[in-house]
């Protein structure tokens, strides 16, 4: 499985380098189980001009590898940054919160260092942890994801992230 992310320009994973300024939002954008056939990634013939254009503004990772051949265990693996071995997740009936119930994940960072932390769409394997991981993750999860034609989601879910003040 290969694991590609894009995530806006200026942010550490932690976001511990905060200065007295106003802070950039943060876009954090997930996807697996998909070949990296974007131009960002070199593949010029794909004509994707908003992805383009969002990692032109963007640190683009290419060399983010999966930490198992599932998701669950993957996402569990890569969002609490601690190894299959740790969190005991090997498959789609582990829930790391077993192990490690105070872990804070990577959204759960990005709270306690102020952020709000808005959920959309399969971040963490659906059911694992139970309930997306609310509360200690994120501060809400939304839907926007569901029945909406492709792009308009991540459109909604920037333009409401534009208004949020921190």
């Amino acid at each position: 499985m290969a694991l590609r992310l894009l995530a806006l320009t200026g942010l550490t994973a932690a976001a511990a380098a905060v200065t007295p300024q106003r802070r950039k939002n943060v876009l954090f954008v997930i996807s697996d189980d998909l070949r990296p056939e974007l131009p960002c990634y070199g593949c010029d013939h794909v004509l994707a001009p908003r992805t383009t254009a969002l990692a032109k503004e963007s640190i683009t990772f290419t060399r983010a590898y999966a930490q198992q051949a599932l998701c669950a265990p993957s996402r569990n693996s890569f969002l609490s940054g601690r190894r299959p071995a740790h969190t005991k997740s090997w498959q789609f009936v582990d829930d790391f919160r077993e192990v490690g119930p105070d872990w804070t994940t990577l959204p759960g960072a990005f709270r306690k260092a102020g952020y709000q932390a808005v959920g959309c769409g399969k971040i963490f394997h659906p059911g694992l942890p139970p309930n997306q991981d609310l509360p200690y993750s994120w501060d809400r999860r939304t839907n926007l994801c569901r029945n909406q034609f492709p792009g308009t989601a991540a459109l909604r879910l920037l333009s409401m992230t534009s208004q949020l003040t921190v």
